[in-house]
């Protein structure tokens, strides 16, 4: 499983690179990367920090985003989404599947809430044509 890692002070993006696949005829070709699975998102506290992580099967997202947001909107309608917290931040993975094709969510529930020092819930705001999005209440906003 590969994890993409947010740090509420310091924001790490790990990012994978295609592999190459040697066929049996020994001619090296490439092969298309599959679309990044997301299967889990857990967080924790660790001293002086808190941790968010995205764990993904298959490679990580090719593109993602984190950004300061003064509120958190669903993606395509605009609508302000519920988000616990004192500052919030917009993290959207694009190139990722987030559901079946039953439209049943890979990850577990859609809204968490966590009783961290700084990390108050994570709550998705969209899944939409490979795009997906979550608002993350935090309660005190970190340098990035």
């Amino acid at each position: 499983m590969k994890r993409l890692h947010i740090l509420i002070v310091v924001f790490l993006a790990l990012f994978a690179m295609a592999a190459s696949v040697v066929p049996a005829t020994g001619v090296a070709a490439a092969q298309a990367p599959a679309v990044p699975t997301l299967r889990e998102i857990r967080a924790a506290h660790h001293p002086g920090y808190d941790r968010l992580v995205f764990e993904f099967s298959g490679a990580l997202p090719r593109r993602t985003s984190v950004r300061w947001v003064d509120r958190v909107t669903q993606d395509a309608s605009g609508r302000p989404v519920r988000v616990a917290g004192n500052a919030f931040l917009a993290v959207t993975m694009a190139e990722v599947r987030a559901h079946t094709n039953a439209g049943k969510r890979t990850y577990g529930p859609a809204r968490r809430a966590y009783d961290l020092p700084n990390i108050a819930t994570v709550v998705n705001s969209g899944d939409l044509a490979a795009v997906v999005s979550f608002g993350v209440g935090v309660m005190m906003r970190a340098s990035i």
